[in-house]
């Protein structure tokens, strides 16, 4: 991160000590589920089905306009177990609505294999984090405004 744009953080779950919004100036951008955990917030009969709603939603504000696109420095997305699949979905299609900007999913190591093969050829690259990704994705939005040194993730 070169601190020239905005770092963009998708998730269907909360991002620890961060809420949905803008921060820093509009250095960092978060687009998730301030609720906490999709699989317990959304509505569905299940986890896959609560966790899809929510990233749903989420999907909904970034079509909408609600994501920016421009000016954007990169992309991270969290793609847990119950609802990678919008995920990365969602990450292949920024590829299209914002070219050039790089892009990196943040995956908890459930069905790893799986997401590596849904993301095989896009160019999007991927990291393990834990499971929920908050406090990895909070960690990159920390890193983002400078409040604590860029590491490796």
């Amino acid at each position: 991160m070169d601190g020239k744009g905005t770092v963009v953080l998708v998730s269907y779950n909360a991002v620890a000590g961060f809420r949905s919004g803008w921060h820093a100036n509009n250095r960092v951008f978060v687009c998730a589920n301030d609720s906490g955990q999709g699989a317990n917030t959304g509505e569905g009969r299940d986890n896959k089905q609560r966790a899809g709603a929510v990233m749903h939603t989420i999907s909904n504000r970034f079509y909408r306009g609600s994501v920016p696109v421009e000016g954007v420095e990169r992309f991270y997305v969290y793609a847990g177990l119950n609802a990678f699949e919008g995920a990365i979905s969602m990450a292949r299609s920024l590829q299209f609505h914002a070219p050039g900007a790089p892009i990196t999913v943040a995956a908890c190591g459930c069905d790893w294999q799986k997401k590596l093969q849904l993301l095989e050829g896009s160019g999007i690259h991927m990291v393990k984090c834990e499971c929920s990704g908050r406090e990895t994705l909070g960690r990159i939005a920390r890193q983002a405004i400078g409040e604590v040194p860029v590491g490796i993730l």
